[in-house]
C-alpha cells in the first residue's frame, strides 16, 4: 500500500477508502472481494459499498466469473478523462442552477435571516471555507498568517489566490513580519493585496480570520478546524475592530518607513555624501562632529525603542570616515 498516493486522489475529490481501495485493486490487478478486502484492510461489505462507488465514477469494471465475482481496476490513463466528464457535469448544472437561485431567494426572503454558526473539519472542510468567500460581494479584511496557509497546503492556496482575483474580490492583510509574508506582498497586485506587515511580537495570531459581506471565517490551520458565524450584527462589530487595526498598522508602517528613512540618512551622513538638505540626525548636528561622535548620534526612536550602529559597524566605516 503506498498512503502517498491514496493522499494524492484524495487532493482530487476522491474519499480515503476509495483512494485505498482502488490503489489496491491496481496492485492486485483482478481480485474478489475478498480479496480486495484483504489488501485494502477493510471487511467485504465495506468492500461492496466503495466498489459499488467507484464502479459508477468509471474506475473499477465488475468482472462475472463462473461461482464467483471478481473486480478489476481501471487503468490511471482514465482518470483525466473521469474527471474532466465530471467537471463538465457539475459545470452544466452551475448554468442550470441559475434559474432556480431566483426562485429560492424568493423562498427565502419570506423567512428573518438569523444567525449562522459552521464548523468545518479537515483539509476538505478548511478548502470549503474558503471558497465560501469566493462568494464575497464587497472586499474581504483578514489576519493572515502566510507561513501556515504555506504549511497547509501551497498547491491550494495558490489555485485560491488566483480564483480570488479572477472574480475581482480585493482583500486587505494584516499579517506577522516574516519571508513568506513578504513574498505575499510583492505580489499585491497580482491577487488584489492591500498589505500591512506587523512584528511578530505584536502579531502572534495563529488562525486566520476574514471578514466579509455578514460573515467571519476562521481558519485554525495547524487544527484543521474551521469555524463561520453569519450573522450581520457580529460582523459589523468585527468590521469595525478590524478597521482600527488596520489604522494602527498604517501608522505602524509608516513608522517604519520614517525610521528607515532617518537611519539611511544618517549612514550618508557619516560617511560623508552630505546632501545638501540633509543636516541633522535625531536633533543633532552632524556636520559640527567629529567622525566617531557621527557614530555615536546614529540613532532614532520609535515607540521606545532604540536603533543605532554598532560598535563593529563604526570601526568598519573609519577608514571612510575620516577621509
Amino acid at each position: 500500500m503506498q498512503p502517498e498516493f491514496a493522499r494524492e486522489l484524495e487532493k482530487l475529490g476522491f474519499g480515503r477508502k476509495q483512494s485505498l481501495l482502488y490503489i489496491a485493486l491496481l496492485d492486485l490487478g483482478k481480485g474478489t472481494a475478498a480479496e480486495i478486502g484483504k489488501r485494502a484492510g477493510m471487511n467485504r461489505t465495506t468492500v461492496y459499498d466503495i466498489v459499488d462507488e467507484l464502479e459508477r465514477v468509471g474506475l473499477v469494471t465488475r468482472v462475472v466469473e463462473i461461482k464467483k465475482k471478481t473486480y478489476r481496476a481501471e487503468p490511471p490513463e482514465k482518470l483525466p478523462v473521469i474527471l474532466e466528464a465530471e467537471a463538465q457535469h457539475l459545470r452544466d448544472m452551475a448554468r442550470q442552477s441559475q434559474a432556480l437561485v431566483n426562485m429560492l431567494q424568493s423562498v427565502a426572503a419570506k423567512t428573518p435571516a438569523a444567525p449562522k454558526i459552521k464548523v468545518f473539519e479537515g483539509e476538505k472542510g478548511l478548502r470549503s471555507l474558503y471558497d465560501a468567500s469566493l462568494l464575497c460581494k464587497t472586499f474581504i479584511r483578514s489576519f493572515l498568517t502566510a507561513d501556515e496557509l504555506e504549511a497547509f497546503d501551497p498547491e491550494y492556496a495558490h489555485s485560491y489566490f488566483e480564483r480570488r482575483a479572477r472574480k475581482g474580490i480585493k482583500i486587505r492583510g494584516i499579517l506577522n513580519d516574516s519571508e513568506a509574508s513578504r513574498g505575499y506582498q510583492k505580489e499585491s497586485k497580482k491577487y488584489l493585496r492591500e498589505i500591512h506587515l506587523v512584528s511578530g511580537d505584536k502579531m502572534d495570531i495563529v488562525p486566520e480570520v476574514y471578514i466579509y459581506d455578514d460573515t467571519i471565517s476562521i481558519f485554525s490551520l495547524k487544527e484543521r478546524l474551521g469555524v463561520s458565524i453569519e450573522s450581520k450584527d457580529i460582523a459589523q462589530a468585527f468590521k469595525k475592530l478590524y478597521d482600527l487595526a488596520w489604522e494602527r498598522a498604517t501608522e505602524m508602517d509608516g513608522e517604519k518607513s520614517s525610521l528607515t528613512n532617518s537611519v539611511m540618512a544618517c549612514i550618508i551622513l557619516i560617511l560623508g555624501l552630505r546632501p545638501p538638505r540633509l543636516r541633522q540626525c535625531g536633533g543633532v548636528d552632524l556636520f559640527s562632529e567629529t567622525a566617531d561622535e557621527r557614530v555615536s548620534y546614529l540613532f532614532e526612536l520609535v515607540d521606545g525603542e532604540r536603533v543605532n550602529l554598532s560598535n563593529e559597524t563604526a570601526v568598519a566605516y573609519e577608514p571612510n570616515l575620516r577621509q
